[in-house]
């Protein structure tokens, strides 16, 4: 049931209309650190962390970390209000870990 219910709120927030958003454009002047962080104008947005790891035994593993960001209110559509029912987006985060030699794949997730 919770895969579900997570399947149909992100579907939900990829598929509504994508009115009153910022689109990615070529051209962008990035700006350090403005450009680290996330930009509330824009409806999608994601952070990679990966790697590959070697322990003392020369066993390899390789990792990833992503973090997702899915507008839910158009920046036009914001009010200020103190209720923690009226969400201006949803965040979600995904961590893998691949052991090459044991082939095996691990991964865990979170919305929030």
């Amino acid at each position: 049931m919770r895969k579900t219910t997570n399947l149909l709120v992100a579907a939900l927030g990829l598929f509504c209309c994508g009115a009153g958003w910022e689109v990615a454009r070529p051209g962008w002047q990035y700006e350090f650190p403005r450009d680290h962080h996330r930009h509330a104008d824009f409806k999608t947005e994601w952070w990679y962390f990966t790697g590959n790891l070697t322990n003392e035994r020369g066993r390899r593993f390789g990792y990833e970390l992503t973090f997702f960001r899915q507008g839910i209110r158009a920046p036009d559509e914001r009010t200020d209000t103190s209720s923690r029912f009226i969400v201006g987006d949803l965040k979600f985060a995904h961590f893998t870990v691949t052991d090459a030699a044991g082939e095996q794949f691990f991964f865990y997730h979170k919305v929030s």
